[in-house]
């Protein structure tokens, strides 16, 4: 809970989400800045906050912001191993423009791989869940202390990282103030959906994800009340629910549902969820797609138990067939991500269309294995010589960075047929039949599909030139200290010890 505001001044904070990457390609929808919404209803009773969220601005609004704002405290976030070169450009701007604010670096990127945010653009890094610490940071600041007894925090000084301790997490629950939409106004109508969080962490562990990692193998519920007043504080008619468990617990999510339908709230609910949840409880996806649940994003991962069992998913081929099934006969459509490995041959693109296409799926989607910084994944693959380019920008799922089994264009070519054969008119007139997939639909993701792979061929040639360069000692790139062979990050070193866990019921 907040502390009660007992200052009589208020500062001025601005959140700043940075633009993508160049090497992002757009193919899946633009979410509303709900990580910044969060910190900006936290500490909006100590100071006045705007938000900049730069996906949807000219490259001179931080300046123009900056000058016309003059803000005491600048917090950008950094979501995912590619932000660093954006959102270390935009601390630049700012530091610029205005030298004596506090600029404190916040999300999963940052807080995973913090040697590599050490920067004299930065104050502070956020090492954790950012709620708590931003508050705190905000209440510090406004009473002229240091930043030292404030845990989960990186403090940047004279070229050096000194880092307090981290904070405690457990399983239990998360609360949250109500927020405040209007700080978001100006972007509302720009965003494809408003997002809406139920839980937060994870019970298992993955090897190849952060998710777990960086809540410390917590998973901790929000409020069902709470998560319905949020929902109905959303002016767009699609909700997307933000975090990757919210069905986990079938209690929790059944209370949702009870208030959602109670309250007569009509909206197009999207959400995560694990195959093995939907088999488990058939009945409580049945329920939420008569109050509006059209699509869920679920990880099936691969169609081979070796390459399950490979990524600690502790699922089965057969539990994903299952869900299929449910899914099918409750209408809810699968954005099923099967995760595509190094190591496959011709003869693996062929067996992974053929696994897609006997599920009658119209949505895959399909992410190259990335090794992300923080996770099991990547501290394997550098210490074992496999990774292929050492260089963030390339780590966003949309590039393979291991060295791979085929010659990699010819992996390359082989997983781009893939996704052209999900659009194939072939395809549609086989899921018309099957499911009933709207020629709208199909149309849909043809034309996006079609789009992104003509920006993606672009830049696999731009990453395919670098390789060889560097093969051939013609390139060398910029040092960042979580690609050294022995680096472990510090929420990793915590995290491992909790890796052999027994996972947590359901409840």
């Amino acid at each position: 809970m907040m502390s009660e505001n007992i200052f009589t001044k208020k500062l001025r904070v601005l959140l700043i989400l940075p633009p993508h990457h160049p090497t992002f390609i757009r193919f899946l929808p633009e979410f509303e800045s709900y990580a910044l919404l969060i910190l900006g209803s936290v500490v909006e009773d100590l100071a006045e906050v705007k938000i900049l969220d730069l996906r949807f601005e000219k490259d001179s609004a931080v300046e123009k912001m900056m000058k016309e704002f003059h803000p005491d405290i600048v917090g950008i976030r950094s979501h995912v191993t590619a932000d660093i070169d954006p959102s270390l450009e935009v601390a630049r701007l700012c530091r610029e423009t205005a030298p004596n604010a506090t600029i404190i670096m916040g999300g999963q990127g940052c807080a995973l791989q913090p040697h590599d945010y050490n920067s004299p653009y930065l104050d502070l890094i956020c090492m954790g869940q950012g709620d708590k610490t931003f508050r705190e940071v905000v209440e510090a600041k406004l009473q002229g202390r240091s930043f030292d007894h404030i845990a989960g925090l990186c403090i940047v000084k004279n070229g050096g990282l000194h880092f307090t301790p981290l904070r405690k997490v457990s399983s239990g629950t998360i609360s949250f103030p109500p927020l405040n939409r209007n700080l978001l106004a100006k972007y509302i109508p720009k965003y494809d959906a408003q997002l809406v969080l139920t839980t937060m962490g994870c019970p298992y562990r993955c090897k190849f994800c952060t998710l777990w990692v960086f809540q410390d193998g917590a998973y901790l519920l929000r409020d069902p009340e709470e998560i319905v007043r949020d929902i109905e504080s959303c002016e767009r008619h699609w909700v997307h629910f933000a975090d990757d468990n919210t069905f986990h617990n079938y209690n929790h999510a059944m209370r949702i549902y009870e208030l959602i339908k109670a309250r007569g709230i009509k909206k197009r609910l999207t959400a995560y969820a694990r195959t093995d949840t939907i088999v488990q409880y058939p009945d409580l996806f049945e329920k939420w797609a008569s109050i509006g649940l059209e699509e869920l994003v679920i990880g099936f991962e691969a169609f081979k138990e070796a390459d399950l069992k490979s990524i600690n998913k502790l699922n089965s081929a057969d539990c994903n067939r299952k869900a299929q099934e449910i899914l099918a006969r409750c209408k809810i459509n699968a954005l099923a991500h099967f995760i595509v490995f190094p190591h496959y041959t011709r003869q693996d693109f062929k067996d992974l269309w053929n696994y897609i296409d006997q599920l009658n799926i119209t949505d895959p989607i399909l992410p190259c294995l990335t090794p992300i910084p923080g996770s099991i994944e990547f501290l394997e693959a550098k210490r074992n010589g496999q990774l292929s380019l050492c260089d963030p920008n390339w780590f966003n799922l949309e590039f393979m960075v291991y060295k791979t089994q085929l010659p990699k264009w010819q992996w390359y070519f082989e997983y781009f047929m893939v996704w052209l054969k999900s659009v194939s008119p072939v395809t549609f007139w086989k899921r018309h039949k099957a499911v009933g997939w709207p020629f709208s639909k199909y149309l849909e993701r043809l034309i996006k599909l079609l789009y992104a792979l003509s920006k993606w061929s672009i830049c696999v040639s731009m990453q395919l030139s670098r390789e060889r360069q560097i093969a051939k000692n013609k390139l060398r790139l910029k040092p960042y200290p979580t690609f050294e062979k022995d680096y472990v990050d510090p929420m990793l070193e915590r995290a491992m010890k909790k890796m052999n866990e027994p996972e947590r019921p359901a409840a």
